[in-house]
């Protein structure tokens, strides 16, 4: 079976993407792994890495966190594949020589264990000495063959998440519990295509990232237009050359001469009846069944536990919580 890969050169200038050709692929013999090159090996988290995370607090309370000191990182400190070190929590020294074994090092690759499982980052620009708040396990590798940068690559692909999957419990509260992350497989290639993988991915991300982001920023410029656009049509009008008049409201400004001020309450109506029951065919809506902004209709597989207000074709809905007004 052939088989083809691409990924970076692994000469330093790194500017060109070159072909790697597999010739022939072998079954992993694990289940959350298929195929690899017949060249790669599986391996093991246990016995390669070095995995350590705070046990518990260690009676590490929140009145010990001080302004300057040493840095002490939580997942929320975790930001584009490395650690903010300007986020972080600071502790005293003699904190930090508590636990030798969640001690930094320079490349170490960090991933958290509660809560939001598997975001992660790799440890660069260490400031002199930093250690672990609880949530995080430091995996370092521990054997020459593994190379830091592809370890995080394979943390952040479907190899974690479907071993991840793979060993839920179903628990409530979500935990990747050490024991288990240790057993974990893993495809590893030789240490000069681990580097050609990861600097591949590095460029790859990158690219993605920026593009993602420019359709961010686009999307935001579009959707500050669109409320512009609305915003003058109805308190401004279409005829850019009418007279415009003071409305004396604060929130609206000028308005076209010829257009009169009235409050919605003596122009519209407020429906408040309360159906008694829902029949089958009743046609339901809840706040989910809204795009915000659009106003468009959603489908979902909501349950409607409650009895709710009744309208008819033509009627105006619209949200009075707070945090859904733009619905």
């Amino acid at each position: 079976m052939n088989k083809k890969l691409k990924s970076f050169s692994s000469q330093e200038s790194q500017k060109s993407v070159v072909q790697t050709t597999y010739e022939t692929y072998k079954p992993s013999g694990i289940d959350w792994i298929a195929e690899v090159p017949m060249n790669w090996d599986i391996k093991r988290v246990k016995g390669n890495c070095y995995v350590k995370g705070r046990i518990g607090w260690q009676e590490l309370r929140a009145e010990e966190f001080i302004d300057e000191g040493i840095h002490c990182v939580t997942g929320t400190d975790f930001n584009n594949r490395f650690v903010n070190w300007d986020t972080c929590y600071r502790v005293s020294l003699e904190r930090y020589l508590i636990d030798n074994n969640i001690q930094l090092k320079e490349g170490d690759v960090l991933i958290t264990k509660d809560g939001t499982i598997g975001k992660t980052a790799i440890v660069k620009n260490l400031p002199d000495k930093a250690t672990l708040n609880s949530g995080i396990f430091l995996v370092r590798p521990e054997k020459a063959r593994l190379q830091n940068e592809y370890l995080y690559w394979i943390l952040n692909s479907k190899v974690f998440e479907d071993y991840n999957d793979y060993t839920k419990t179903g628990a409530t509260i979500l935990h990747l519990y050490q024991n288990v992350f240790v057993e974990m497989h893993f495809p590893l290639p030789d240490i000069d295509e681990q580097l050609s993988i990861a600097n591949y991915l590095d460029n790859q991300t990158q690219k993605i990232d920026r593009l993602i982001a420019n359709k961010k920023a686009q999307a935001e410029k579009l959707k500050e237009l669109r409320q512009i656009e609305i915003n003058n049509a109805v308190t401004k009008g279409l005829n850019p050359n009418a007279e415009m008049k003071d409305s004396g409201i604060e929130w609206l400004g000028k308005i076209p001469k010829h257009w009169e001020l009235k409050r919605l309450k003596n122009l519209a109506n407020q429906i408040s009846e309360k159906s008694t029951e829902i029949l089958d065919d009743d046609f339901l809506v809840a706040l989910e069944n809204i795009e915000s902004n659009t106003g468009k209709f959603i489908e979902t597989a909501s349950e409607y536990e409650n009895n709710g207000i009744k309208f008819k074709k033509g009627n105006l809905l619209y949200n009075k919580l707070r945090p859904y007004l733009n619905k």
